[in-house]
This record gives structure tokens, C-alpha cells and sequence, in this order.
């Protein structure tokens, strides 16, 4: 039974392998999920190519995930995933930061670092005492819309009202 079980764990990752290249690469696809469950975890950690960020297959399955870049020197970090929700866009977002607070977020029009107007708010994220937080929000706005390649997610200084910008991610444009 010993040299079965060997046997087992050396077929079953030629076996995926073999099936080809996932779409959702770096999306936690079919690929990841197959692997997560056969290990008994749902920590899988998804390797891609040098270069690839994931983007290309995760427009065309309707899902972006874009990195965060800090505004000013508050030393905050995040992601944004962005998901097609029929004519709506569901959007998580991941913040991190020297402390805790509530901050607030919106898509804007534009481009960082100097975005235009409010397009739609977002969920604000309360920030733990490490400084990590996030929140999904769902917007009325199409995923075709938000990654027209005009738009960007940015969220504020904590505080009651909108302060100055901690973090802005311009979302790039996606054939969809």
C-alpha cells in the first residue's frame, strides 16, 4: 500500500499539469481549488510566470486584482479585485497601514495620481490595530465601465469625512 501512495502523489501532479494551462491562473481557478482540496487546505499559492500579473486572464474571466499605490507618505498598501456581477461589479478591497482608523473609498473617474470625480462609493474599511482591513462593496456601474481604462479606486485618510488620498490604483483597461 506504501509504494501505491508514493505513486499517487507523483501521477496526480502530472495529471494536472497535463490538463493544460487554467484560465484563471492567479485567480485561484479551478486549478488551485483542485489542489487545495486534495491537500486539505484552502492556502494554495498560485505561480505564474515572470511579467505575468494575471491580468489578461482575469479580465477575460471577469476578474481584475490591482495593486494599490501609496499617496504620500502614510506608508498604506492593498489590492483591489474587481469581479463582473451581471450589470454590477462587486469589488474587494485590501488595505494595510501604520494604524487603525476607518478610512473611506470611491471609484473616480480618471487616472492616479490626480483622479476626477466620485463615480460611486465604496464600503469604507475600519482598520484593525495592525492597520489591515478590507470590505466588499457591489456598485451599479459595469465591469465594462470601470475597467474602461478611466477610472481608479482610492481610499482616504481615516476620519468621518473623506480626507487626503492614502492609496490609489488606476484600473487598467481590458478587452472584455
Amino acid at each position: 500500500m506504501k509504494n501505491v501512495t508514493h505513486w499517487l502523489w507523483l501521477v496526480v501532479p502530472i495529471a494536472l499539469a497535463a490538463c493544460g494551462r487554467d484560465e484563471n491562473v492567479g485567480q485561484g481557478g479551478f486549478m488551485a481549488d483542485t489542489l487545495a482540496g486534495a491537500m486539505g487546505t484552502s492556502d494554495v499559492a498560485v505561480i505564474m510566470p515572470p511579467g505575468d500579473t494575471g491580468a489578461a486572464a482575469g479580465a477575460a474571466g471577469g476578474m481584475q486584482t490591482v495593486q494599490f499605490t501609496p499617496v504620500g507618505a502614510g506608508g498604506h498598501t492593498g489590492d483591489v479585485m474587481l469581479h463582473a456581477a451581471g450589470q454590477q461589479t462587486e469589488i474587494t478591497v485590501r488595505l494595510s497601514g501604520p494604524q487603525s482608523g476607518t478610512h473611506q473609498g470611491h471609484i473616480h473617474s480618471g487616472r492616479c495620481p490626480n483622479p476626477g470625480g466620485v463615480v460611486a462609493p465604496l464600503e469604507p474599511i475600519t482598520t484593525d490595530a495592525s492597520g489591515a482591513g478590507s470590505s466588499t462593496s457591489t456598485v451599479s456601474v459595469p465591469m465594462t465601465t470601470v475597467m474602461d481604462g478611466q477610472h481608479v479606486v482610492q481610499y482616504h485618510t481615516a476620519g468621518g469625512t473623506p480626507g487626503a488620498p492614502v492609496v490609489c490604483a488606476s484600473i487598467p483597461q481590458a478587452a472584455m
